[in-house]
């Protein structure tokens, strides 16, 4: 893969055995890049050599217009006026290219809590109140695991994902707010556990609690479906 010349601002990582430059041509945008880096990827990760990377995420500023696009691999993924909307695409895009990549671990979009040494996930997609009721969920006294992902490795282990938790209807219910699952009174898991429960919701206004068992193939295939790599090249 050809990779445009490396700018000026520049760092290299690796999550997951996942590699990724991060680039900009504005050192002040760059240094906020670098400071959310943690909160895109809060399992950690470690820096590389440059010539190591595999993907690339850049944002470049035009100081005239005081436009900032975003590229991954050289593909023009965002563009935007606003810096802190296109902070939040870098955070995003960070976090997406660690999930679609990974190589030893599967990243399935869901929610994750811990209740009695197993993991219960809550697959969905966005704007369906996965966060809303993992929030409510960790007040009640389940362990959070993430609002974001669910984590498996080979022998089906659910590993903690602990980003912020990201709750839309504080200000509208379109933009979300950040809270800690410390902030809710909430335990935050360190080690992985096994699945005890896979939980097919979504919040419906007016709804009546009528849940029904599925089977195991019936599960699995609602995983699948949420599953990054698979949602990101099928």
């Amino acid at each position: 893969m050809q990779f445009s010349k490396a700018l000026q601002n520049s760092f290299s990582l690796e999550s997951y055995g996942v590699k990724i430059g991060v680039e900009s041509n504005e050192k002040g945008i760059f240094d906020e890049m670098l400071e959310r880096i943690p909160r895109a990827i809060p399992n950690g990760f470690s820096p590389i050599n440059p010539e190591e990377i595999v993907h690339q995420i850049i944002v470049k500023a035009n100081k005239k217009s005081t436009e900032y696009k975003l590229f991954r691999n050289d593909e023009k993924i965002v563009e935007s006026s606003i810096r802190e909307s296109i902070l939040d695409s870098f955070e995003s895009w960070l976090r997406l290219t660690v999930a679609e990549f990974a190589r030893k671990h599967i990243f399935v979009h869901a929610g994750v809590i811990s209740w009695k040494g197993k993991a219960i996930i809550l697959p969905g997609y966005s704007f369906h109140g996965k966060t809303t009721m993992v929030a409510e969920l960790i007040k009640r006294g389940g362990i959070y695991f993430s609002d974001e992902y669910a984590i498996l490795d080979e022998d089906g282990l659910v590993y903690p994902y602990p980003k912020m938790l990201s709750l839309r209807g504080i200000i509208d219910e379109y933009r979300q707010v950040d809270y800690s699952a410390e902030s809710l009174g909430a335990v935050v898991g360190t080690s992985p556990v096994p699945v005890g429960l896979v939980f097919i919701t979504e919040y419906k206004p007016n709804a009546r609690w009528k849940p029904k068992q599925l089977s195991s193939g019936e599960g699995v295939m609602e995983l699948l479906k949420h599953t990054v790599s698979v949602r990101q090249n099928p």
